[in-house]
């Protein structure tokens, strides 16, 4: 099982003991869980996206985002999405995204762009607020809250997958997907519907 951080992976560390191109095969994507823009709603008096950009505009540079670490898939989000609003928000790294986390809901830092997954029940218990998630489409989970294409901003696509590799020289049959009976049901049986997990569109589970 791989995802989304063994492709930022070679980017940040050019002496890593795998090469993806070389060392594996890529099976299929199973699963995905979007990005989502969430804030302490006691730090950014925002109920819209259009609300925080104003706000965000009126205070450049004031406004801090937590992240799981410098290079990481809400690193990258965060910074997409600056630059496709063109707005100025200080970056926090922080050693994972769970302490981050914890921090927004502590109020020690503004906003998160997390992964849907992780932010789910403090959306719905109503610690965080969240604003936007990534894509094309609401997510099942969360109808009321707005996708980033509907809010003008359709090229800011940004999530958290879950792939299959296996190593080169696996045998055509492997490849073939053979080994998805064996590991389909108790792939059902783990996927948390109410947190915002999407089945990837191509995945036989």
């Amino acid at each position: 099982m791989g995802a989304v951080h063994h492709t930022i992976a070679p980017s940040m560390y050019p002496k890593l003991d795998y090469d993806l191109e070389r060392d594996l095969i890529p099976l299929i994507l199973v699963a995905a869980v979007p990005q989502v823009l969430v804030v302490n709603p006691k730090k950014v008096p925002a109920n819209n996206l259009k609300e925080f950009l104003d706000f965000v505009k009126k205070n450049p540079g004031k406004l801090n985002y937590g992240s799981a670490g410098g290079g990481t898939s809400h690193h990258l989000a965060g910074e997409l999405f600056k630059l496709q609003t063109q707005t100025f928000i200080t970056h926090i790294p922080y050693r994972g995204a769970g302490p981050a986390l914890q921090d927004l809901i502590a109020g020690n830092v503004d906003m998160m762009f997390d992964g849907l997954g992780s932010s789910a029940a403090h959306i719905k218990g109503g610690r965080i607020k969240a604003l936007m998630v990534s894509g094309a489409k609401r997510n099942p989970a969360f109808p009321d809250v707005p996708c980033s294409s509907e809010l003008g901003l359709p090229d800011y696509t940004v999530s958290t997958w879950y792939g299959i590799w296996a190593p080169k020289g696996t045998t055509a049959e492997l490849q073939g997907g053979a080994w998805w009976k064996r590991c389909a049901k108790p792939a059902k049986q783990m996927t948390p519907k109410p947190s915002g997990l999407r089945k990837a569109q191509n995945s036989p589970i």
